[in-house]
């Protein structure tokens, strides 16, 4: 992954440091961490939000298990950079093909 200001760990997920660290719950939060596999209990409660933000921070909730309350606190590089990470652990702007040649009904945003 070359997204400046993130680093895949070992274990595979995701350390992202924040370009404008901020101030939650007493501290001083510089960075976030995020598993690299979803499931779809993560798929489902970014279902339930309304609009793209809270979709977007409704995902990067569920795989940081950071506060909605400290997400809405980022600057808009830092909530770009995250959302640039998820695109990659959901498989970027990828056209997957199901073993017919089509797409694969199940992708994320796909149409019939």
């Amino acid at each position: 992954m070359a997204i400046k200001n993130v680093t895949q760990n070992d274990d595979g997920s995701f350390t992202v440091k924040l370009k404008f660290p901020v101030e939650h719950a007493n501290r001083t939060v510089k960075e976030l961490r995020l598993r690299s596999e979803m499931t779809v209990a993560d798929l489902e409660a970014m279902d339930k939000a309304s609009g793209d933000v809270e979709k977007s921070m409704r995902i990067i909730a569920e795989l940081s298990g950071c506060a909605m309350a400290l997400l809405r606190k980022l600057k808009p590089a830092d909530f770009g950079t995250l959302n640039k990470v998820i695109a990659e652990i959901m498989g970027g702007d990828e056209e997957e093909e199901d073993g017919d040649g089509g797409k694969d009904p199940l992708r994320i945003g796909a149409t019939s």
